[in-house]
């Protein structure tokens, strides 16, 4: 698969686009902001910010931040959109608190529930039965995902970040890296969980194989030596925030073609990518505010050119029988300024 993008604006996370994508009809969004919009049984006047969108099956879960708050409060809650509804839901909630969303970390949302992290307890929301339930308490304010079975979050009960896992069908955990270097912002889709990891004395991304929980199988993703951080994971398709061209911009990784590929490439900053089957989103500030944009990616791989290729006639970044050709249709032809320089 690649990487052609298709990228439009998405008003708050009114995205009726993804769901027209994702059925496969349409590739044109009708965008509606969110003014007067229903959260749950409360209308709000004016929208509120979303930030850290999760997108998995039918659902887009986000965090919103409400007020009015006294000076160094907020109200911020996990808000959760219906693709098929097109209803928008208030999943917790908690009244104004000091800390900000540095208190909070919306994890994952494999389609049946969603995870996050909110003053180091790690708590979840199960779709189905409509209902909230706790899991851990971190040590520290990290992050969480979850798919099938399975949650994992950053970890500080070795007085160090590492990556832990839990399985909700035996209600145990086990760990996943225990590295002596901190790791943080874990992901996972089906067997496979990725990582931040500062291991080489900066932040990299690196993944498991957690087929046997009990044998972890660690591998490297990214570790260029520009900071790599937020990474996400759908299927084969590994997604994070890259700061290697002087400002934040979402790449990918293809684990079945071991490829990596650039998906944004605008000079403001692009950070927090989530994806899910082919769908990427991430918030985009290009407008001097946080916004959340979308892309999908389809097709077949497309290669790139790594450097020119001396002899390379016909710029395809490689020499074969068609620059051959090329050389043959314009032999002895000659440009040159007197025309008898040419033969001399």
């Amino acid at each position: 698969m690649q990487l052609v993008f298709l990228s439009q604006r998405l008003h708050g996370l009114n995205i009726g686009l993804l769901r027209a994508l994702q059925a496969n009809t349409s590739l044109i969004l009708k965008v509606t902001p969110w003014f007067g919009q229903t959260y749950g049984s409360a209308l709000m006047s004016m929208p509120p910010t979303e930030k850290n969108p999760k997108v998995g099956g039918s659902f887009v879960f986000f965090l919103g931040t409400e007020g009015p708050c006294i000076a160094g409060y907020s109200k911020i809650n996990v808000y959760g959109h219906n693709l098929n509804t097109q209803k928008t839901s208030q999943i917790t909630n908690f009244g104004c608190a000091p800390g900000g969303t540095s208190s909070w970390s919306l994890g994952g949302n494999d389609g049946a529930t969603v995870v996050w992290v909110h003053s180091s307890n790690v708590s979840g929301y199960d779709i189905e039965t409509n209902s909230l339930f706790g899991i851990a308490y971190t040590y520290m304010q990290g992050t969480a995902d979850v798919s099938d079975n399975i949650v994992v979050w950053a970890d500080n009960r070795n007085d160090n970040a590492d990556i832990y896992g839990f399985d909700m069908s035996i209600w145990q955990d086990f760990p996943i890296t225990t590295n002596p270097e901190w790791q943080y912002y874990p992901a996972i889709s089906q067997n496979i969980v990725v990582w931040q990891d500062y291991r080489n004395g900066n932040s990299d991304i690196y993944g498991a194989d957690i087929t046997d929980p009990c044998n972890p199988i660690h591998f490297a993703i990214c570790t260029d030596a520009n900071e790599q951080s937020q990474p996400d994971i759908s299927g084969n398709i590994i997604v994070w925030e890259d700061n290697r061209n002087g400002n934040e911009d979402i790449y990918g990784y293809d684990l079945s073609t071991e490829t990596e590929f650039q998906i944004t490439d605008n000079t403001s900053t692009q950070r927090f990518p989530a994806i899910n089957g082919h769908t990427v989103v991430w918030e985009d500030w290009r407008h001097g505010h946080g916004d959340i944009y979308a892309t999908i990616l389809y097709g077949p791989i497309v290669p790139r050119c790594t450097s020119p290729v001396q002899g390379d006639i016909n710029g395809d970044c490689k020499v074969n029988f068609a620059d051959f050709v090329l050389m043959l249709n314009n032999w002895l032809e000659c440009n040159l300024d007197p025309p008898e320089a040419c033969w001399q």
